[in-house]
């Protein structure tokens, strides 16, 4: 299974994530760092709405625990969330801040995605329905797998293309697609550590497809020959 982290900056989507983490009463973890230590304690989100976040820990700490000015590091797991904070307030057993409007999410995946260069040149050419209008478009492949891709697009297509939305895949470069398109569902958007590569005028969109794909192709310039992904490659969830 492959790990990475990607940035989340969809305040709405930010909300649904602290909500879940909420709801299936998973454990927070806060610390600080310093020259000489790691201050840090365990917890439960007491409180949550779109302005604020409280978080209550599992053994009373004392007001001057966590150090207000310096930054506090919040990991949520089960979903694997991590954020920070620089303004804060304390008090005997809790802590409260702002709801984070950017976080790190922590992407486990069953399957490598297969990441192409930009001089690949690669494309995806799909369509998708808003408020009654039509919108077919070709973007550029960043990675491709049986479960889905990465693309990048303007940020002027972001108004009309959003995390939950269902698009209709018509062509992928390379690949024999065993149907003339199919239903896929965009999951994310997502600002990597590679962005600054494709400028600050695009950003990236993570797709998964409704079914896994029999097999997929993956063609780079550095290749002496072309890999294949199969569907029988998945391995069970953990």
């Amino acid at each position: 299974m492959s790990e990475q982290m990607w940035s989340l900056d969809e305040e709405g989507r930010i909300f649904e994530l602290l909500k879940s983490v909420v709801e299936n009463r998973n454990y927070v973890n806060v610390w600080q760092r310093s020259t000489k230590n790691t201050t840090q304690a365990r917890g439960v989100i007491k409180d949550l709405d779109r302005s604020k976040c409280t978080i209550a820990f599992s053994k009373k700490i004392g007001r001057d625990f966590f150090v207000n000015g310096e930054t506090l590091y919040i990991h949520c797991e089960g979903i694997d969330i991590i954020f920070k904070k620089e303004n804060f307030s304390a008090d005997d057993g809790t802590v409260v801040f702002k709801t984070p409007t950017k976080l790190l999410v922590k992407e486990k995946r069953r399957i490598e995605r297969l990441r192409f260069k930009y001089q690949d040149f690669k494309e995806v050419e799909f369509s998708f329905s808003k408020e009654g209008t039509l919108h077919k478009t070709k973007q550029m492949l960043i990675d491709i797998s049986i479960l889905g891709i990465g693309f990048i697009a303007p940020k002027s297509l972001a108004a009309n293309l959003e995390v939950g939305d269902v698009i209709t895949i018509h062509m992928m470069s390379d690949q024999k697609l065993e149907a003339e398109s199919f239903k896929a569902k965009i999951v994310n958007r997502i600002e990597n550590e590679e962005r600054d590569k494709y400028s600050d005028d695009y950003i990236k969109y993570g797709v998964e497809f409704e079914e896994p794909l029999e097999i997929v192709i993956y063609q780079s310039k550095d290749l002496v020959a072309p890999k294949t992904q199969r569907k029988n490659s998945l391995v069970p969830s953990s």
